[in-house]
């Protein structure tokens, strides 16, 4: 047959084809599906794989850059991409996860394509709450099912429905998913059991603890048994969260566990019985501030981060950037820690002086690293890149707590960042967070009238912006 062509299959193995429609006897005859002869027929191939050799060496880098973007910012190949999962393990996902999935990614496409029209936004939103609806009450059957309460597969719906709430900010009731949650994982034997014998939940259980520390900076403070739950979790943090690079927020694991600290020494001195022990609480709390203080950034970032990352020579390039961050979560932290410790509070002149020696000197700390928060994320937000300057939503947060009400350009500067991280990642968690630091700028007036507030007194509820 003059001018035709052989279909697919033969060419590709080389054999004189029959030129039979729809299908050639050849293929049939080897018990092959003969993909005919128009298209060139498709085929998915695994992560990392590709049939071009000249291709191979570019092959992680364009996997991260079209699935992962962000993790360029710690060099996160293909292979070892904890977000990856494969086309393949989607028929395995459980239907009330698969349904908070496309809830999620509908949120996502909201947020990131604000010039389409109302109508597309209305049509999108309705199929979120669908697959919303959908996705509470495939939990709702899976809670009623007899031994399933505290299965692994609830302990998996609950995380993720939990990321999903928070991302979105659909609901307020966070807290309670996270009370949930540590009921099961309670049952199960702690956290520090669950974190061995269910290796393939570290991950999830590594956000969690980050919405559970973080979510309690941004509320009232914490019930002394909520704070000791995280007390608990302390010895684990080195473990479960390792150096943090894997996560949105890439905190000093050393720091991460002061955080910690504070939330508890916050909720103890909220208690009734405080006024006993205040004055030990307040010199424990100086102890603390003192080690976030001499944290050292330039360690952390040679002998941690840097390693971590193989950039492949260019870790000089880059340092600049990892020292902007970190030097912020720095500051921030410190922040945190003489906002809701030292701020507004007094002492009586006794035995221990270190708590009175430390107030005295908390004013010079706070301006000196409010002025160095702000100075860093100015820095990470100059990178062209870009990734790094999606992790600061909580850093941008406690600038804005701390930052005078007077202050146009810094108010400018977060809320501007604020609304660039919401259309970038498509999360509303940002544009919560702008209303929250509006109300309390607002409200506060000047910076007597501010610290006469306190910390403690400028979230009404809890609130969480650390994904």
């Amino acid at each position: 047959m003059p001018g035709a062509k052989q279909c697919w299959e033969c060419r590709k193995r080389r054999l004189v084809c029959d030129f039979e429609r729809p299908a050639c006897i050849k293929c049939r005859d080897r018990g092959v599906q003969c993909p005919g002869y128009d298209h060139k027929p498709l085929r998915w191939v695994a992560p990392g794989e590709t049939r071009s050799k000249k291709r191979k060496a570019q092959q992680s880098s364009v996997d991260n850059r079209v699935i992962s973007p962000d993790l360029l910012a710690t060099n996160k190949r293909a292979c070892d991409n904890p977000f990856f999962v494969p086309p393949a393990a989607a028929a395995y996902i459980l239907p009330a996860i698969a349904g908070i999935v496309v809830s999620t990614a509908l949120g996502h496409r909201i947020l990131q394509s604000r010039p389409c029209s109302t109508s597309d936004r209305v049509a999108l939103a309705t199929k979120l709450q669908h697959h919303r609806g959908l996705a509470i009450r495939l939990m709702a059957d899976v809670l009623a099912t007899d031994g399933m309460r505290t299965s692994d597969e609830m302990l998996a719906c609950v995380l993720v429905f939990l990321f999903a709430e928070i991302q979105q900010s659909i609901s307020s009731c966070w807290r309670q998913h996270v009370d949930a949650a540590w009921t099961i994982i309670n049952s199960r034997g702690g956290l520090g059991d669950l974190m061995y014998s269910h290796a393939q939940f570290c991950h999830l259980f590594r956000y969690f603890t980050i919405i559970d520390v973080f979510g309690a900076t941004t509320s009232p403070p914490l019930d002394v048994g909520r704070a000791r739950r995280q007390l608990d979790v302390l010895p684990v943090v080195p473990t479960l969260y390792r150096d943090g690079l894997q996560t949105c927020v890439p905190c000093p694991p050393e720091l991460l566990g002061h955080v910690i600290l504070v939330n508890y020494f916050r909720a103890q001195l909220c208690c009734p019985a405080a006024s006993q022990k205040k004055n030990h609480l307040f010199a424990a709390a100086a102890a603390t501030l003192q080690k976030i203080c001499d944290f050292s950034v330039h360690q952390w970032v040679d002998d941690t981060v840097l390693p971590s990352l193989l950039m492949d020579g260019a870790e000089e390039a880059r340092r600049w950037i990892w020292l902007a961050l970190t030097s912020a979560f720095k500051s921030a932290i410190a922040l945190y820690c003489i906002s809701t410790l030292f701020d507004g509070r007094t002492y009586e002149s006794g035995d221990d002086d270190t708590a009175c020696n430390a107030l005295t000197s908390c004013s010079d700390i706070r301006m000196f690293h409010v002025e160095t928060l702000r100075t860093n994320l100015q820095t990470v937000a100059s990178d062209e890149r870009g990734q790094l300057r999606k992790f600061t939503i909580w850093l941008l947060v406690v600038l804005g707590v701390v930052t005078d009400p007077s202050d146009e350009t810094s108010k400018r500067f977060i809320t501007g960042e604020l609304k660039w991280i919401s259309g970038h990642v498509g999360i509303s968690s940002p544009l919560i967070a702008i209303d929250v630091l509006e109300k309390i700028w607002q409200t506060s007036g000047t910076r007597a009238d501010k610290k006469s507030v306190g910390w403690d007194g400028l979230f009404e509820k809890p609130y969480i912006f650390a994904l």
